[in-house]
């Protein structure tokens, strides 16, 4: 009987019979002969099929012969992970039986279709609009995080305070970035209603089109400006990129999860859904998700609910709301999300500005009168008291006790500038001195905006820093210590964007970028990437940024260093042809030559307090400490004591500094009855009793009078 039964059951599962049940894993029959029992063969089959056991029909058929009753016990096994594995099992065993007589039953498996109110409580409806939420928001927080990458290295790099000093307003800055900002938003908006198209996403496509694309775009209105408020908590726009992709992460998909869980009707927390949904309402991450949750959900029901009269007699019975126009204001409408977006948009932007505003405001000076230091060299005294006494309208940069106090790493006040007081004219190059430390930058940084002044006042072309920072900043050009430039941007392109920034007439624009860059023998580099110009470029570069339109007042901090000896003569005879114009020129330096060349008055700072301010003359005669004087001998194998007998005879104090191959370099402290006349009179009229060739005599350098007033800088990093 059980070899007529696999007979049979080999004639129904053959390839050629079609009468029978199709089903993957059932086109072949293999025995079990050579297999102790049923199990040992079913694990042989396990470990052929092996990944694939779980998606296929496996069946078999075994029978014990019972000798008693003189019949077979028929035993069915079958893969319990397929789909109805039992009934199609029992209707293989079933139709090989029946096969003898030449008959088949067939087996059709047709669900019920599910009810109206199935349809609407499917858990699985609203699993995937939560899924649909979460794969568009996944992708926008890295796009909306992208927008805050510029205007984080803008900020850094000191780009944008550039660009406020060459006249560009905030409000116009933080509107034209917004603008650009939300214009390449629009791409990747559109990109999102094609695949919607593409893929047939009924509930987003066709006449929905436009509500997605207008839900997306005061997404984008509402995100970017809050992407700007939180870029200024960054100091490096990598860290500021990905920090920021977990906040739009969390506020997204986290709300729109927390929301979607507790809309399971089974957990009975709809009122505590209701308040979370107003309260997640201000992040605008939860507004576009859940918008595009409601669309799906509410396109959904409508269909299911408008089907016929009689469905649609039973959702109103059961309380189920849905609407016709996508964009109503309940729920599951989106049309509060459309104007909530808005809302926040204009709120986070007006944040933006006022920030920035209040940042560029500076507080007028509450400090009490400034007693000077009894110590205070009398030129520092007699520039403070000339300050005080003249008008502003006086000079083109007026500083009256300009301080800047900052915290100490020991938790004590460190005054980086102490008192500052100052006044340049007009065709002036004043050059600011001192070791690193001594204060320099900071009070760039504080005239030019950049940094709150802790006390004391400046004004520019008449235009006072605290009280109109803005009008003042139009009247800088500023040379940085470090290049602020834009990666991104050729040479020409900088030169030419601050020239308009400047306000350089359209029709002379081109002639004078043009003629800035040839002066600072750029053109070769012009139409290079800032980024990839080398470090004496890029410094020219920023020289020429700062010269470009010939601003009233021109700050230029070590504005060679970098430089070739060629590029630096280059850029003296320019810096000298521009103050002739009538420009005010600050500039510092370590290169004491370069100061010889080009500054009219220098001021030397020690600790953030000038020590001495005055021409160079002014301050070698003042502060020199004698007379350098290089004798040279007639013999270069004669006796030096004749000449040495002569110095000390003459010039009692003269100090013997340097002896070689016949050259003897004598100091002489500076007394008040040893002057120039006497020196080379002495010299002159005993030249031949003294055995000299030749001589020299000079003053002490400025290197060596900059060097007498560091000594006395702290070790304190400011």
């Amino acid at each position: 009987m059980y070899n007529n039964f696999l007979s049979n059951m080999s004639q129904y599962i053959s390839p050629g019979n079609q009468g029978g049940l199709d089903s993957p894993g059932m086109a072949g029959l293999e025995s079990t002969v050579g297999y102790p029992n049923m199990t040992w063969f079913a694990l042989s089959q396990i470990k052929k099929i092996r990944g694939d056991f779980n998606k296929q029909y496996v069946f078999g058929v075994s029978a014990i012969q019972n000798s008693a009753y003189n019949q077979d016990i028929i035993a069915l096994w079958f893969n319990n992970k397929a789909y109805h594995a039992i009934p199609v099992a029992m209707n293989l065993y079933t139709n090989t039986e029946m096969a003898r007589v030449g008959k088949t039953v067939t087996t059709i498996n047709q669900p019920l279709p599910p009810t109206t109110t199935d349809k609407i409580n499917n858990i699985n409806m609203q699993l995937f609009a939560f899924m649909v939420a979460f794969m568009v928001l996944f992708g926008f927080a890295f796009l909306a995080s992208s927008f805050v990458v510029f205007i984080v290295s803008e900020r850094i790099s000191g780009a944008r305070h550039l660009q406020m000093l060459s006249g560009l307003g905030p409000t116009l800055y933080w509107s034209s970035s917004f603008i650009w900002d939300l214009a390449n938003f629009l791409l990747p908006a559109c990109s999102m209603l094609v695949l919607f198209q593409l893929f047939g996403v009924a509930s987003f496509s066709d006449a929905n089109l436009p509500v997605v694309l207008l839900l997306e775009m005061s997404y984008g209105f509402a995100v970017i400006p809050l992407m700007y408020l939180l870029g200024r908590m960054f100091k490096n726009e990598v860290v500021a990129y990905s920090r920021l992709i977990m906040v739009n992460v969390v506020t997204g998909l986290g709300t729109v999860f927390v929301v979607f869980i507790l809309s399971i009707p089974s957990l009975k927390l709809s009122y505590v859904n209701d308040y979370l949904k107003v309260a997640f309402l201000v992040l605008p991450n939860f507004d576009l998700g859940q918008g595009l949750a409601d669309m799906y959900l509410n396109y959904e029901t409508k269909k299911a609910c408008e089907k016929d009269i009689i469905a649609t007699i039973k959702c109103q019975f059961a309380g189920v709301k849905w609407h016709d126009n996508p964009m109503a204001w309940d729920t599951p409408g989106i049309g509060r999300y459309l104007v909530v977006l808005p809302i926040l948009g204009i709120l986070f932007f007006s944040l933006v500005l006022v920030l920035e505003y209040c940042g560029t405001r500076r507080k007028q000076s509450n400090s009490t009168l400034y007693t000077p230091n009894v110590n205070e060299n009398d030129d520092v005294s007699n520039e403070r008291k000339l300050v005080a006494h003249s008008p502003s309208s006086s000079y083109t940069v007026r500083v009256d006790a300009l301080t800047k106090q900052y915290n100490s790493r020991n938790g004590k006040l460190l005054t980086a500038v102490d008192h500052l007081t100052l006044g340049i004219p007009p065709k002036e190059t004043f050059g600011l001195l001192g070791v690193n430390g001594a204060g320099k930058t900071s009070t760039f940084r504080m005239l030019t905006g950049d940094l709150p002044m802790t006390s004391g006042t400046a004004t520019i072309c008449g235009h006072d820093i605290n009280q109109d920072l803005n009008t003042a900043r139009q009247y800088i050009g500023y040379c940085p210590q470090f290049d602020a430039l834009i990666d991104c941007m050729t040479a020409r392109e900088h030169v030419i964007m601050y020239a308009r920034l400047r306000g350089v007439p359209e029709e002379a624009l081109i002639a004078i970028v043009e003629r800035t860059m040839n002066e600072l023998s750029l053109s070769g580099h012009a139409d290079y990437l800032a980024g990839t110009l080398s470090g004496g470029n890029k410094r020219k570069l920023s020289t020429a940024i700062a010269l470009v339109g010939y601003p009233p007042v021109i700050f230029l901090d070590e504005p060679t260093s970098g430089l070739d000896v060629v590029a630096r003569r280059s850029l003296w005879d320019v810096i000298c042809r521009v103050r002739r114009l009538g420009t005010a020129i600050i500039l510092t330096s370590h290169s004491m030559e370069e100061c010889e060349a080009l500054c009219t008055r220098l001021a030397i700072m020690v600790n953030g307090q000038l020590k001495c301010i005055g021409s160079l003359q002014e301050l070698k005669s003042r502060y020199g400490q004698g007379y350098n004087v290089i004798i040279k001998s007639l013999d270069n194998t004669a006796d030096k004591s004749i000449l040495s007998g002569f110095m000390r005879m003459h010039f009692s104090d003269a100090k013997l500094e340097e002896e070689h191959q016949g050259m003897l370099n004598y100091t002489i402290p500076k007394t008040a009855t040893v002057t120039w006349s006497k020196i080379f009179s002495i010299l002159e009229n005993n030249k031949e009793s003294a055995n000299i060739a030749d001589y020299s005599v000079s003053q002490t350098t400025l290197e060596q009078v900059f060097l007498s007033f560091a000594r006395a800088q702290r070790e304190e990093d400011v």
